[in-house]
């Protein structure tokens, strides 16, 4: 279950990492990310479970809508990105 779930994880980071690299405005993207990293070590070591699960939902939504954009963008027949005009 654990293997499953770690390929899963990576193919929804390597989807976001797609769509990253395909646009040219995410360096804020990067900066939520590290920020929204902080918040989830800080609940975690505070023993918050109720704000980490809180602050995880948030991460994993976020995480889901760039991967599903990502995945919008990849043209099937030629396994190649769809880049915006």
């Amino acid at each position: 279950m654990l293997a499953l779930f770690c390929r899963l994880l990576n193919d929804i980071i390597r989807r976001v990492i797609v769509v990253r690299n395909a646009q040219e405005s995410f360096d804020r993207f990067d900066d939520e990310i590290v920020h929204s990293h902080t918040q989830l070590m800080d609940a975690f070591r505070a023993r918050d479970a109720d704000r980490a699960r809180a602050l995880m939902k948030e991460h994993m939504e976020h995480a889901e809508a760039l991967a599903l954009e990502a995945e919008s963008r990849v043209d099937r027949g030629s396994l190649m990105m769809n880049l915006p005009d």
